[in-house]
Formats: C-alpha cells, sequence, structure tokens
C-alpha cells in the first residue's frame, strides 16, 4: 500500500469498552445481549474478540459471555466458541454466574447458574422455535458441563428441569 492509504487505514480494537449508553461492554458482549447470532460469531471468528471476561450487567450481576449466549439462545456463537476455544468454554461451561433478582438491593436473591442451566430454563417456553433453540445449545453445552448439582436431565422422556424430577 501506498504512504498515503496508510494513513486512512483505521484500526479497530473490537474488546475497548464502549463509552456512553452502553458504557464499559466490549462489542461481544452487546451483541450477545442484543441477541445479535452473526455479530458474536463474526467477532470471535474474525475479529479476534476476548471472550474471557466477565461482565457486569447492572442488575444482571456478573456473567461470563457463555452465560449470555445460552440464555438467549445464540447456537452459532456458541458453535464458534467451542470450536476455536474448547478449553476456555468448558472452563466457562462450568461457571455459577450470579444474577441478581429483584429491583430492591436488600431483598434480593443473588442465583448462581451455569450456562446450561440458563437454557434449560430458556427451554420452558411455548414458543416452539425458542425452545428448539434452546434444546441445540444444550446439547452443544453437555460434551463440556461437569457441574450438574441443580440440573435434572431426564433421558427417559426427554425433559429438562430443576431437579425436581418435573421433565420440560
Amino acid at each position: 500500500k501506498s504512504e498515503h492509504e496508510h494513513e486512512h487505514e483505521h484500526v479497530i480494537d473490537v474488546n475497548e469498552l464502549s463509552q456512553g449508553q452502553g458504557q464499559g461492554l466490549s462489542a461481544i458482549v452487546m451483541c450477545a445481549v442484543a441477541n445479535c447470532d452473526l455479530g458474536v460469531e463474526l467477532l470471535i471468528n474474525v475479529g479476534n474478540a476476548d471472550i474471557d471476561v466477565k461482565q457486569s450487567l447492572g442488575l444482571n450481576g456478573n456473567l461470563t459471555l457463555l452465560h449470555i449466549l445460552a440464555e438467549n439462545c445464540l447456537v452459532k456463537s456458541i458453535s464458534a466458541i467451542l470450536l476455536k476455544y474448547p478449553k476456555l468454554t468448558a472452563i466457562m461451561a462450568n461457571i455459577r454466574g450470579t444474577a441478581i433478582t429483584g429491583i430492591d438491593t436488600e431483598t434480593a436473591i443473588i442465583i448462581g447458574n451455569t450456562p446450561i442451566e440458563l437454557a434449560a430454563m430458556t427451554s420452558c417456553t411455548s414458543n416452539s422455535h425458542v425452545k428448539d433453540m434452546a434444546i441445540e445449545v444444550i446439547s452443544l453445552l453437555l460434551d463440556v458441563t461437569t457441574d450438574f448439582t441443580s440440573i435434572h436431565i431426564n433421558t427417559t422422556s426427554g425433559g429438562i428441569g430443576n431437579g425436581s424430577g418435573s421433565g420440560v
């Protein structure tokens, strides 16, 4: 390239944290929160986005990127992370991210769920498309999840529940 062409090149750091309204969030987390499966997939495969981040999302506590992807059933993104970063994904799959429920911080309940548990909870919907995507996420995460302390997978009826034995 000529010297003139180099002057007009812009280097974009996909791991730079946002300023303003989405303050403090990386591009990949903003895509994940916005359910933009293609955006996350591109940032993983092309942009070398940092996936080993815990983000504080206001009242949602500290979650890994995999938690957000699993809860939002972003199948392509999870597949891309599993393919590119299998060891790191296996670690994130077994982290209990903290999510805070309730508006009043004094009465809020702190819940720790793994990504597969979040996908299982998402599968409890009457929307068949969302349910199918959640089940696909669960099947992707089954091989890397070892912490099944609060999830019950009923293989005879194909249901997924919260440990009480009641499947979906």
